[in-house]
């Protein structure tokens, strides 16, 4: 059976079920608020947030320590490569003086070999000259003798 033209009972129906969900929903948000009066009670969102800062806190300070520590092994590296080198370099100057000195030891030793043989050198050059001196001399007398002999038998 249709409805009377000018009623709007269909419209009516649509209203009220509309205002019925309107109420529902209207309770739900105000066991929500309340829900949310209670949290903000109990304070557990700022609790969890003090915690998670203070988890990032410790997070960040360990981040900060362990970088430290790795500069404090990075410097003391190079500080012990420095050494190091230091030591070697030292190690070589000390080496190429040690040389040097040899060489140097070396050098004057030969020197003096060589200014002992020029000394015998120079001693057996006089002898020799001696020695020709003699020569020439007894070889000078031995021919004026001679002579000497043939004049007085011509």
């Amino acid at each position: 059976m249709l409805p009377e033209r000018g009623s709007n009972t269909g419209a009516n129906r649509l209203r009220y079920y509309y205002r019925r969900q309107r109420y529902y929903y209207r309770r739900q948000t105000g066991a929500n608020r309340l829900r949310y009066y209670y949290r903000r009670q109990t304070g557990a969102n700022r609790l969890r947030y003090y915690y998670r800062r203070q988890k990032t806190e410790a997070n960040r300070l360990r981040y900060y320590y362990r970088r430290q520590k790795t500069e404090a092994n990075i410097l003391r590296y190079y500080y012990r490569r420095q050494r190091y080198y230091y030591r070697r370099q030292r190690y070589y100057y000390r080496r190429q003086r040690y040389y040097y000195r040899r060489q140097w030891y070396y050098y004057r030793r030969q020197r003096y070999y060589y200014r002992r043989q020029r000394g015998a050198n120079r001693l057996r050059y006089y002898y020799r000259r001696q020695d020709q001196m003699s020569t020439k001399t007894t070889t000078l007398l031995r021919g004026t003798i001679i002579e000497d002999r043939c004049q007085q038998i011509g």
